[in-house]
């Protein structure tokens, strides 16, 4: 009888030294040709929470508010007139001169508006308040509100405080009657 001699065979290994650094390679392209987009944002700070205990109504005169609304269709109004942005911001600044201590500007938006449109009118009533700003600092201290000093800008904060009240509402019963708030 005949005794069958078996080898055993290795199977031969994979070289994979190349491999990381194949993998590190394709890590370091993609993140040199990925674009990170930087988000845009409103830079405001948010009042402290609210005390639950007791609810402060604050009343204003309706000659003391002025109202920007988006409506559903992206289409901004000021005080129920339709304007654009440039529009607005002329009319916002003549509106917050008028009135510097008393004023209330309020930005209601639709809930499906876009929010570039929000942001939009956002930073338009940011710029009014700047200019006013500005000018009031180069006409009091001589040099624009950048380079004043810290007691200067509170001086002008004071007399030029952002009085922005934001809501974010269905408007659809609003435009059924006119527009009229």
């Amino acid at each position: 009888m005949r005794k069958f001699n078996f080898r055993r065979r290795k199977v031969p290994g994979l070289n994979t030294t190349s491999t990381a650094d194949i993998s590190f390679m394709l890590l370091v392209f993609f993140l040199m040709t990925t674009s990170l987009n930087k988000e845009k944002g409103v830079g405001r700070l948010l009042p402290p929470p609210a005390d639950t205990t007791q609810v402060n109504r604050l009343e204003v005169k309706k000659e003391e508010l002025m109202w920007l609304t988006i409506d559903e269709d992206n289409r901004m109004r000021c005080d129920g007139e339709a304007m654009g942005l440039d529009e607005m911001k002329k009319k916002v600044k003549q509106f917050i001169a008028g009135k510097p201590q008393t004023h209330v500007v309020s930005i209601a938006s639709d809930p499906q508006a876009d929010y570039e449109h929000y942001f939009l009118v956002q930073h338009a009533v940011i710029q009014a308040y700047r200019e006013l700003r500005d000018d009031y600092a180069s006409r009091t201290f001589g040099k624009p509100l950048a380079k004043c000093s810290a007691e200067q800008r509170t001086e002008v904060v004071k007399k030029w405080p952002q009085r922005i009240a934001d809501s974010v509402e269905d408007m659809s019963a609003d435009t059924e009657k006119g527009g009229e708030r």
